[in-house]
């Protein structure tokens, strides 16, 4: 018998912060690595995004998988003139 996966979706809060940061780097270093500088990408941190969940204005949720977050979604409110009342999706990542 194979275990099922129990997902949760919920919002970013700021204790998760660094478990996201976490996600945001893994995937930018494994979706860039032949993009980017490789002395870039070394340098990238959980912490740097982690920075951003501690905003009150950032939106986010999260996907848990097993009290793990296994993949996250950022938005807000459109940017574009005339479209503010839409919203929209600024990133959406998983965990590799």
């Amino acid at each position: 018998m194979t275990d099922r996966i129990r997902p949760d979706i919920r919002p970013v809060e700021q204790a998760d912060a660094f478990s996201i940061g976490q996600i945001y780097c893994g995937a930018w270093k494994e979706a860039y690595r032949d993009l980017l500088p490789h002395s870039y990408l070394d340098s990238l941190t959980p912490d740097r995004w982690a920075s951003l969940y501690t905003d009150p204005c950032r939106t986010a949720l999260a996907l848990w998988d097993s009290g793990r977050p296994v993949g996250v979604v950022s938005y807000h409110q459109g940017r574009q003139k005339g479209l503010e009342s839409w919203g929209e999706i600024s990133s959406i990542y998983k965990r590799g």
